[in-house]
């Protein structure tokens, strides 16, 4: 499906772990697999696995950064289309593709809770002042979730990990570059930049 011009999606529910399918996946995600000791993790890591597989050019190669970003390299090393991120919440993994923008994506359930406290570790000055005008504290943590994937995605565009300070990042500035779309069920973000 395609959700922005030339950006498409892949969504499936958490699926069993079949180990035929597994043993094609790449040595990072292979050895994921077997240290993870949470059934419901090892099932993120292999429909992860399938999706990717589902998009990788044949003959090419999936590398990851340094944090983790994973991403496809040709026969000589060089990084090749599509370029693609993964995320999972809950029962669900997603994964955005494109071949002309270098993407981050996040999702999260609407079931999650996000205390208030997390607004100080989240928002900068100015977005803590929108998060405190909120007279009801549901409608505020829904507000905070949905600000959190807005600013996971960027940090996963980016390669970055955990590693941007997130209460120095202004979500406005990011407009430009990010869509979130409210699901029935959850917030998914998009961050984007042409390639």
């Amino acid at each position: 499906m395609e959700i922005l011009d030339n950006i498409h999606i892949l969504t499936s529910e958490l699926m069993k772990v079949d180990t035929k399918i597994a043993s094609k996946f790449d040595p990072v995600r292979k050895e994921r697999l077997l240290r993870n000791n949470n059934p419901n993790g090892k099932k993120e890591i292999y429909t992860s696995g399938v999706l990717i597989e589902k998009i990788r050019p044949e003959n090419a190669v999936i590398n990851y950064n340094s944090k983790g970003k994973p991403y496809f390299t040709d026969e000589n090393g060089i990084t090749c289309k599509p370029y693609f991120n993964i995320t999972h919440s809950n029962d669900k993994v997603i994964c955005i593709y494109s071949d002309c923008y270098i993407l981050g994506v996040d999702y999260e359930s609407s079931e999650r809770v996000m205390k208030p406290e997390t607004a100080r570790r989240l928002c900068t000055p100015k977005e803590h002042k929108v998060f405190m005008s909120f007279e009801d504290r549901t409608m505020a943590g829904q507000w905070l979730l949905k600000l959190f994937t807005q600013k996971e995605a960027y940090s996963k565009l980016l390669g970055a990990g955990m590693s941007i300070e997130f209460t120095e990042l202004e979500t406005d500035e990011l407009s430009q570059s990010m869509t979130t779309l409210e699901t029935e069920d959850g917030f998914l973000s998009i961050a984007y930049k042409k390639a």
